[in-house]
């Protein structure tokens, strides 16, 4: 208490705050180069997840378009900055190739946990195909251990259309996903399903509908996800349905190919440099 009271007459301040001064100026860098050292490491570790995440994102899609008797079918992913949960792909339900299969996915979420839930709904996808189902029953199928088993927070918006070649009529299914669009000679039709739309892991009981259409040839068929409407500019404008729909009549004869590079390309158009928010999925089916 003494020496606390009378710190002076034991210690000359001014030496305790030169030995203060001095042991900060010699230790400061330390502490920061350990606080940069910590930093740095976080910052690898969310590059390697990130990096690890975008893999499985990417090694969902199809390396090429299929080749399909009578029609040509095209598709690309443009994956935002941060990785998303986007995916397509198609899917083969029988043996003998009459029956086509195709998915667009896409899960709620970033990064890690997206990738994650976009591998088991893949492997769900495959594994209930093979029992060549309709799209209905597979989405219901794959719904329920999805509620079960992924993070209550993450939902899986899911469309599966089902082609078959010989007959050419599409069977169409969607949970939660953009309607789908029918280009038929210079005209514009949306393909909506009726009753639940609800994404996949909403509620463990989910009953969803097919939609028929019988296809001529010269048809066109646009599956996108909301990535492509939702696409925003600086000002915040959204690209909207209006946009997308004037650009489509006008590209309505043109090769799968050459329309799904122009969806991408005017989009990219219309946001100009301003980083891309969503994964933007589309897949073009034309009737030969």
């Amino acid at each position: 208490v003494v020496a606390f009271i009378e710190f002076s007459h034991f210690f000359d301040p001014l030496l305790v705050w030169i030995g203060f001064g001095v042991a900060t100026f010699l230790l400061l860098p330390y502490n920061l180069t350990i606080e940069r050292r910590r930093t740095f490491e976080a910052q690898a570790r969310a590059e390697l997840e990130l990096r690890a995440a975008h893999d499985m994102q990417m090694g969902l899609m199809p390396k090429e378009d299929p080749i399909v008797k009578g029609f040509e079918i095209s598709g690309a992913c443009i994956p935002a900055s941060e990785v998303g949960g986007d995916f397509y792909d198609y899917v083969w339900l029988d043996s003998k190739k009459t029956k086509l299969g195709i998915a667009l996915a896409d899960v709620s979420g970033k990064a890690m946990k997206a990738a994650m839930t976009a591998v088991m709904t893949s492997g769900m996808l495959y594994s209930e195909a093979q029992r060549n189902q309709s799209p209905r029953q597979i989405l219901a199928r794959i719904n329920q251990p999805l509620y079960l088993r992924s993070d209550k927070r993450v939902f899986t918006a899911l469309s599966f259309a089902v082609i078959d070649t010989k007959t050419k009529r599409l069977t169409y299914s969607s949970a939660g996903q953009s309607h789908p669009v029918l280009l038929r000679n210079g005209t514009l039709t949306y393909i909506k399903t009726q009753g639940v739309r609800l994404p996949l892991g909403v509620k463990e009981e989910l009953d969803y509908r097919d939609v028929k259409v019988k296809l001529r040839s010269g048809d066109s068929i646009v599956f996108y996800t909301d990535g492509v409407p939702e696409a925003m500019k600086a000002d915040g404008s959204l690209y909207g349905f209006e946009r997308f729909e004037q650009l489509l009549k006008r590209n309505s004869i043109v090769a799968s190919k050459q329309l799904r590079d122009a969806i991408v390309g005017d989009v990219k158009t219309f946001t100009g440099n301003v980083e891309q928010h969503d994964d933007m999925t589309v897949v073009v089916v034309k009737v030969k």
